[in-house]
């Protein structure tokens, strides 16, 4: 299947560090720096 279909993460929700439960999967974060923001993917 994966090398057939995309088999990505689906969906993914972008919440304060504060609020993720201890059975979630982080798969990047948000961080401060000069220039433009981007996500960095983990």
């Amino acid at each position: 299947m994966h090398g057939t279909f995309n088999m990505g993460l689906g969906m993914i929700l972008v919440v304060d560090t504060k609020d993720v439960d201890s059975g979630s999967l982080v798969v990047g974060e948000v961080v401060e720096q000069k220039g433009p923001e981007r996500v960095v993917l983990r």
